[in-house]
């Protein structure tokens, strides 16, 4: 197609879906035509002339020119345009643009553009087919499907799998020395899964739990066992077999056996919870209501900027979506409180860091408050036409009007779905709490705290530390946090609340960890406590997870760790489910 049906100045367009990058394919086709080509990545200034040097080039010579992500040079984009209009290229040029969807990238070069959609297959059989078919056939292995309980998404595509067959290829060759056939048992395996996890996939990977689960499904699949004929895939908690691999040599024994797996694949084959589905629906569907609040316009051909509030007089008049902003900014007001009770000032002599830090949290929400009642209370004087919009107020009503929150009031980090009407009641709830704590005045170190509450969560953990550091004359680095769930018996310890497990259950019974139908757990109130590190001296038990800490159902804070027991059969799957502990309540709706 790219040859026989393209012309010269017609530039083909590979449009992208964020985090996805299809630009390894116009290089394999490249490499699979023999033919030759420069590659520029746009994005800086000498791209630019890059680009244009080579664009000029390969006109005239008949080769092909690869730009990678143009959505980032939208104004050079429109010269482009004009530049192709009056090229006269050899007839063999062609010209590749990667792009992602940007409101920004001019219509004209899309116009002018054939356009070619790439987004990310979905489901193992659709990932598999696709790997099996782009790779040789000297080159038998599995590629890596997509998985979830990640931290984040990651762009793992086909450029990496290619890497990892080379890879594999290599040490293989290095290994037979020209025989056909070797034992599994000398394969490099040690060598393989290290360059696989640090360099190939982990190589992308910034968090050391997505590493972990990255590394439990490569130490899975890279062994001897993997040759055996009922090597199961995929572990499971009953130790059945989900998915076992196939038996054959042959490129057509694999895509005869990908061709008999189901189109709609169990969550298990991902080592999932059997409920996975659902609360990947549930997931979805909150960021789509929370995309179609943002998106959320009345039905008024009024806009924003032309409304220069009405009179008393002249209420009837007013458009829909103020009438309607109206209402919820004095409903918002109800729901916030008017006075708090505040912290005196603590003196420098012997500073108390709990002391320090609530006194901190009590200023920021007082200066949090009088912005919020002050901007609502505006608000509502322009819908009654008692105030002139500013340029100030305006953006604040655009925003209220969306349900978005208001850039000047995020003091502190909240799940990015989240929208204004979930934001007001959640501020409402941390100023109760941070209320309650500062009537207590003095007697700080015993109260209960809904950690995910705070405005500085991770402050929290540290004024604890440096409390009992300095309450016992120990040193910073030698003490090691630990969490005993549903426990409050130590009068030194910190009481918590609003813990929520992912991913597993709490044996409060046999105090470990047991995996659960993937079901989010609502942790009773527990403690923190610091005690001296002494893993120096004593064995560490092999049943033992690290489990993170998250800020929220974003997992892209971790505030801290803590070392919790688990059924020691059931290690590997552990690791693959990546199970994790949110502060804020609101990972419960998960």
């Amino acid at each position: 197609m790219v040859a026989n049906e393209v012309p010269a100045a017609t530039p083909l367009a590979l449009v992208l879906v964020t985090g996805y990058d299809a630009s390894y394919r116009v290089e394999n086709l490249i490499q699979s035509t023999g033919g030759c080509s420069s590659s520029v990545a746009m994005g800086s200034q000498e791209g630019f002339t890059l680009a244009d040097q080579a664009i000029t080039a390969a006109s005239h010579q008949g080769t092909w020119v690869l730009l990678k992500n143009v959505h980032l040079a939208p104004m050079w984009l429109g010269q482009l345009e004009k530049k192709l209009q009056m090229l006269n290229p050899h007839q063999n040029f062609r010209l590749f643009l990667t792009l992602e969807v940007n409101p920004s990238i001019p219509v004209n070069i899309l116009c002018q553009s054939l356009i070619i959609m790439n987004e990310p297959l979905p489901g193992i059989k659709a990932n598999l087919l696709d790997s099996l078919g782009s790779i040789m056939p000297q080159w038998l292995a599995q590629g890596p499907s997509e998985k979830i309980c990640w931290s984040k998404t990651y762009d793992f595509n086909n450029s990496d799998m290619a890497s990892a067959f080379r890879t594999i290829n290599t040490w293989l060759n290095a290994v037979a020395k020209g025989r056909a056939n070797i034992d599994p048992a000398n394969i490099p395996w040690d060598a393989l899964r290290t360059l696989i996890k640090q360099s190939v996939y982990g190589g992308r990977v910034d968090s050391d739990f997505d590493q972990h689960i990255l590394d439990a499904f490569v130490n899975k699949l890279f062994t001897p066992a993997a040759y055996n004929v009922d090597f199961n895939l995929v572990p499971t908690i009953s130790g059945s077999h989900a998915l076992e691999a196939p038996d054959g040599t042959k490129l057509e024994h694999f895509l005869s056996w990908v061709q008999r797996l189901p189109d709609r694949e169990p969550p298990a084959w991902l080592s999932l919870p059997p409920t996975a589905e659902r609360v990947i629906a549930v997931v979805q569907g909150n960021e789509l209501l929370g995309k179609l609040r943002k998106m959320r316009t009345l039905a008024d051909d009024d806009e924003l900027g032309s409304a220069a509030g009405p009179s008393k007089s002249q209420t009837s008049q007013q458009p829909a979506w103020m009438r309607n902003l109206h209402k919820r900014c004095r409903e918002w007001l109800m729901q916030l409180p008017l006075t708090l009770n505040t912290l005196s000032k603590q003196s420098n002599d012997n500073p108390d860091p709990l002391y320090c830090l609530f006194f901190r949290e009590a200023s920021i929400r007082c200066k949090l408050l009088d912005q919020v009642h002050k901007d609502l209370a505006d608000v509502v004087k322009v819908c009654n036409g008692e105030l002139k919009q500013t340029n100030h107020l305006q953006t604040l009503m655009s925003s209220l009007t969306k349900g978005t929150i208001p850039s000047h009031w995020r003091r502190y980090k909240v799940p990015k779905v989240m929208s204004m009407s979930e934001w007001i009641p959640d501020l409402a709830r941390r100023l109760s709490q941070l209320d309650g704590i500062t009537s207590m005045q003095q007697n700080l170190s015993n109260v209960e705290v809904w950690l995910g509450g705070l405005f500085f969560p991770k402050a929290y953990i540290t004024a604890t530390r440096q409390a009992v550091a300095h309450r016992k004359w120990w040193s910073l680095e030698t003490l090691h946090l630990c969490l005993d769930i549903g426990q409050m018996n130590d009068p030194a310890a910190f009481i918590v609340d609003g813990l929520v497990l992912e991913g597993a259950a709490w044996d409060t019974g046999n105090e470990k960890l047991v995996l659960n139908d993937g079901q989010a757990v609502q942790l009773n109130a527990s403690q923190i406590c610091w005690v001296q590190d002494d893993s120096s001296n004593k064995e560490q038990p092999a049943n033992l997870v690290t489990l993170p800490v998250y800020l929220n159902n974003d997992r892209s804070d971790v505030m801290f760790t803590v070392d919790l027991l688990f059924d020691g059969h059931l290690v590997l799957l552990v690791a693959m489910r990546g199970q994790g502990c949110l502060s804020d309540r609101k990972g419960l709706s998960i």
